[in-house]
């Protein structure tokens, strides 16, 4: 996976649309300006999955994830390797490709057919529905935080095949570095994780790992 963070163990909803920081609540503001971030470099991501496919991947978990990734990705990214890790006894195969602007692409599958993840690696927060880039903005101003990394995160609900769609959870984890502090979150040049719901009411901020 691209991230560990478990965003709905952590999840702060927040149904005014608003920030609780120290207790304090501090409305958002829709007008804010996203920060800017580096688009994604094919050679950074040539270490994305340890091992090559197919290796020790059950073949229905590899039509399973390659139909999710065709479900998800125009032009269709080919996953071409794998990580796997075992969670609560239950393993499950990362399976990894690479876009082709370079940004990474990991489908998360538990045996024989279901559907855990669907990680998209963007190259700009353009691709970031306005009221997550406003949310981020309003905690995270962009005079104060750099991007470096921005994950669109599929999750059904609960694991399914994939396609449909339908019943998934989007949550856009974007992470960066406080170029100055921020009073109650951060100081200069530390990093940081922010994961924000699809509508922008809903963000948790983490040190990024």
């Amino acid at each position: 996976m691209f991230s560990s963070f478990n965003f709905s163990r952590l999840a702060v909803s927040i149904s005014t649309v608003a920030f609780s920081v120290g207790g304090t609540f501090i409305s958002v503001n829709p007008q804010i300006v996203a920060q800017s971030a580096p688009k994604c470099v094919p050679a950074a991501n040539i270490s994305e999955g340890t091992q090559p496919l197919p290796g020790n991947v059950p073949a229905n978990v590899r039509n399973a994830a390659q139909a999710a990734a065709n479900a998800t990705t125009k032009p269709t990214v080919k996953l071409t390797r794998f990580d796997s890790e075992k969670e609560d006894g239950v393993t499950i195969y990362e399976l990894a490709g690479v876009q082709s602007n370079g940004c990474k692409l990991e489908i998360d599958a538990i045996a024989p057919n279901k559907i855990e993840e669907i990680e998209t690696e963007l190259a700009t927060l353009n691709q970031v529905p306005a009221p997550v880039r406003n949310t981020l903005n309003k905690r995270l101003p962009a005079s104060s935080f750099k991007v470096t990394f921005i994950e669109r995160s599929q999750r059904p609900q609960p694991p399914k095949p994939v396609p449909p769609l339908s019943g998934v959870n989007v949550v856009y984890e974007i992470e960066g570095t406080c170029t100055r502090a921020i009073s109650g979150t951060c100081k200069a040049g530390e990093k940081l994780e922010a994961d924000i719901n699809e509508n922008g009411t809903t963000i948790v901020v983490e040190s990024a790992s």
